[in-house]
């Protein structure tokens, strides 16, 4: 079973710093304060908004034709709203800020995300409650919204923010194949094709933008003082059932008691098989990263 632990996050945020820094977008601008409470210990995460990540990026269905061939049709779906994506560096936080509600016309912040404590990753996200979560924080003596922490996994050191000398930019296309795609549309229930469709490619977008986010976190925190490789979410590109990634189980290898997949042959693999398809067709990018189930 998963350890997790419930923890108090307050949106301290000034109105007068977010309207300030907001750059015309006063409810989710450029800089964000929370504060975390955790027993007796506090933590403030100065959120920074990365405009890196786009959920927004262009979208390419990838089409099977009779003859065999493949082509790539952009979608034409609505943009994702009241969601964007923050980092703090020096936590190793990597959050997703929606708004969740509008009471008086005010955004009302949810974060859900990644913050590094100690030698420990774990996973913040709200709590749902049958019982009133304003009259706990009143007992607790805080004004903050219940979230649960999640020990997800344990991390060797942490990487710290560091002088850049060389700057690299890497154009990312996110590859989704139907192993994820079928994962998402368990989920989503509308009669309408097209409107279900639509749907659960907004979800995966927000889903795997707040992933590209931790990806372009990680690159950004590399401890050379030499470099600066910065994550750019270029596009996604969503295949079909008939054009699932071909798994290998052959190159599914056992050490100390885990099974790992053998990277060499599986990269070539997929390089193929995106070549195959005709990706090379969409806008230019420099790294294809494939999801799948």
């Amino acid at each position: 079973a998963t350890d997790f632990e419930i923890v108090w996050v307050r949106d301290v945020t000034e109105p007068i710093e977010a309207d300030k820094r907001g750059l015309g977008d006063h409810e989710l601008p450029n800089q964000l304060t929370f504060s975390l409470s955790r027993g007796l210990d506090d933590w403030t995460l100065h959120l920074v908004r990365n405009y890196d990540i786009d959920p927004n990026a262009d979208v390419y269905v990838v089409q099977k034709l009779k003859n065999g061939q493949s082509i790539l049709a952009r979608t034409n779906d609505k943009e994702i709203e009241d969601v964007a994506y923050y980092q703090d560096i020096w936590n190793m936080a990597f959050m997703t800020v929606r708004c969740a509600e509008r009471s008086n016309h005010k955004c009302d912040r949810i974060i859900n995300g990644n913050i590094q404590i100690g030698d420990c990753n774990y996973n913040l996200r709200p709590v749902e409650s049958d019982f009133s979560s304003g009259r706990m924080s009143e007992v607790n003596g805080l004004k903050g919204k219940r979230y649960v922490l999640l020990d997800h996994a344990h991390v060797e050191k942490k990487a710290k923010p560091r002088q850049q000398k060389h700057d690299y930019y890497v154009k990312v296309a996110v590859l989704i194949d139907s192993g994820v795609w079928d994962l998402y549309a368990s989920i989503v229930y509308f009669a309408d094709r097209h409107r279900k469709d639509e749907e659960v490619r907004r979800k995966i977008r927000e889903a795997y933008s707040h992933i590209m986010n931790g990806v372009n976190l990680r690159y950004k925190t590399i401890d050379d003082p030499s470099i600066s490789i910065t994550i750019i979410l270029q596009q996604f590109i969503i295949f079909p059932e008939e054009l699932k990634f071909p798994h290998n189980m052959s190159k599914v290898v056992t050490a100390n008691g885990k099974k790992y997949i053998d990277a060499y042959p599986y990269h070539a693999d997929i390089t193929q098989w995106v070549q195959t398809h005709g990706i090379n067709m969409v806008p230019i990018f420099d790294h294809a990263m494939l999801f799948t189930g």
